[in-house]
């Protein structure tokens, strides 16, 4: 019985542990039957559907893995290239530097006669400006793979070991949560007001969604988490993870692909009954909290007159209707 009870008890703490997860946008599927999020989203993407933009594409082998497993998939029917941007931070006489040789010249021909247009000298945070050609109305998801912060002074004085390898990743948490607050901004600036539909996808490692802390960062452009899939590097044959202007590899342990879209994830959306009870939750702790009784009724009389705004809401939809469920939730998230 003892035992029954200590293990009931702990199916609930490991359930609630996993809701918790979920809404942190820490919960992954690990189950190999389900497919990661790029080879469920990129590699069957149709490019009438719009463009796939690859951001900080330095030596370009993501963009290389991503054309082999189109044209597996497609067995040769199709430009297995057709509707990607590969874009590159650096300029193409600076990454023939950082990567001497003639293997970045060859793929780079490879890409390009695959059909993918290769663009250069793009700033994540500065989208329009660096890709004024394109119709950002066309694009349907950006990719960003294990961005960080690095300029190129820093580049230049991180001689000693230690110090490269704590660069290359990224923990310069400050510079790395500045970059992600401008990149995310940008994008959520681009969704609203050219393509509402359009989906941001960001592999990270370790701990750095959290320890940048993404998830608010990206709630405060309005962006919302729509899933988390790990990131299985290998997967994709050829693909190496380098930081260019560090000229290094580094590790990708625990790598995972975090989703954004401007509406909020289906599973976070309540019903307006439990709204309901939610706001009058808030006025029971308003009571406990030593308000008067006339200011516990106002709260829930504004629970009533949120939960009936809530449900003309319903009737409508997109970020209207994001923002709006964003501002009448404040109180009680």
């Amino acid at each position: 019985s003892s035992k029954r009870s200590q293990t009931s008890a702990a199916a609930v703490d490991s359930s609630e542990q996993q809701q918790q997860q979920q809404q942190q946008g820490l919960s992954f599927d690990w189950e190999p039957s389900n497919p990661s999020t790029y080879s469920s989203v990129l590699v069957p993407h149709d490019a009438a559907r719009g463009y796939v933009l690859l951001l900080g594409e330095g030596d370009f082998t993501f963009t290389a893995a991503l054309i082999k497993q189109r044209a597996a998939a497609s067995g040769g029917a199709s430009v297995p290239g057709a509707g990607i941007i590969a874009a590159s931070y650096e300029q193409q006489s600076q990454l023939q530097q950082i990567y001497p040789g003639s293997a970045l010249r060859e793929r780079l021909k490879q890409l390009t006669a695959a059909g993918v247009d290769v663009q250069y000298g793009i700033d994540a945070t500065r989208l329009e400006a660096c890709l004024p050609h394109l119709s950002m109305t066309e694009v349907q998801h950006i990719v960003w793979n294990f961005p960080l912060a690095v300029s190129a002074e820093v580049a230049d004085t991180a001689a000693a070991a230690a110090v490269r390898n704590s660069k290359l990743l990224g923990d310069d948490d400050e510079a790395n949560r500045q970059l992600m607050g401008q990149f995310m901004a940008a994008v959520s600036r681009l969704m609203t007001c050219y393509n509402q539909d359009m989906q941001l996808h960001i592999a990270l490692c370790l701990d750095q969604y959290g320890r940048w802390g993404v998830d608010q960062i990206a709630r405060n452009n309005f962006l919302f988490l729509q899933q988390s899939k790990p990131f299985s590097v290998t997967e994709w044959r050829g693909y190496v993870p380098r930081r260019g202007l560090l000229d290094g590899g580094f590790p990708v342990d625990r790598a995972v692909v975090y989703s954004f879209a401007l509406k909020l994830p289906a599973v976070l959306v309540p019903n307006p009954n439990t709204l309901g009870l939610r706001l009058r939750i808030q006025a029971v702790r308003a009571l406990v909290k030593g308000s008067s009784p006339s200011k516990a009724a106002d709260v829930d009389g504004k629970a009533d007159r949120q939960q009936s705004d809530y449900i003309s809401l319903t009737a409508t939809s997109g970020v209207a209707q994001t923002r709006q469920y964003y501002a009448l939730t404040a109180v009680v998230v």
